[in-house]
């Protein structure tokens, strides 16, 4: 067993907290994020602005959608933990 073996648990773990905290932050406080991408958006040029789906941040219901894809976030979050539980454990 190499290295790159006994550290593959914790990249994991860490990857999978690291989800976990933006998508409790996305899921927590989505107006405080579509005011950052507002910002963002109104002060970005004008070639970034006509990309697809770039003005999706001016929506109403972009708050909304932070909200369903950090749930989505969070789920793929703790897929990464149990991964790394599994992984520590040496369960299959």
């Amino acid at each position: 067993m190499d290295v790159y073996d006994q550290m593959v648990p914790f990249i994991l773990a860490f990857g999978g907290l690291l989800l976990a905290v933006v998508s409790i932050f996305m899921i927590a406080k989505p107006e405080r994020l579509a005011a950052y991408s507002r910002r963002n958006y109104a002060s970005s040029s004008k070639f970034t602005q006509r990309w697809p789906f770039a003005n999706m941040v001016t929506k109403g219901w972009h708050p909304t959608y932070l909200r369903f894809f950090g749930v989505f976030l969070l789920l793929f979050a703790a897929v990464f933990i149990f991964a790394a539980f599994l992984r520590l454990t040496g369960g299959h």
